[in-house]
Parts: C-alpha cells; structure tokens; sequence
C-alpha cells in the first residue's frame, strides 16, 4: 500500500467505523480523534503525497463534525 492508500483509506474506514459505532449506542455521541499532521498546512519539499493526503484528512474531519451534530458525534 502506498502513502495515499494508507492515509486516506485507514482514516476513512475507521472513522466511518466510529460513527457507525456512535450512532448505534445508546446515548448517541462520543468523540472521533483524527490524527493529521503539520505538513497540511505547512508542507516540506518532496512531501506531495503526504501534504495532499493529511489535507484531506482535515477536510474528513470537518464532515464529520458537520454530519455528526445529529448525533452528538464531535471529530476532531
């Protein structure tokens, strides 16, 4: 697996585990830590893989956040 791959889809699919899993209990809620990185917004040379990727981690947990308030579900 690469770098995108490993990035992208482990964050997605996990969280998309944890909010499957918050819905389901009762009470609805709980927090989902997503774990980005400096390089998405302050990126190094020759990291293009890595910056594009923790970018799009941080734009995950924004929706997250936003689909979640229903459901009491913060991400962060």
């Amino acid at each position: 697996m690469g770098v995108v791959s490993t990035h992208l889809c482990g964050a997605f699919f996990c969280s998309q585990e944890a909010v499957r899993l918050r819905k389901a209990q009762t009470p609805q809620g709980g927090r989902i830590i997503n774990n980005g990185s400096i390089s998405a917004n302050i990126p190094r040379p020759f990291s293009a893989p890595c910056t594009m990727t923790k970018q799009a981690i941080t734009g995950l947990t924004k929706s997250i956040t936003l689909d979640g308030r229903p459901f009491n579900i913060v991400c962060g």
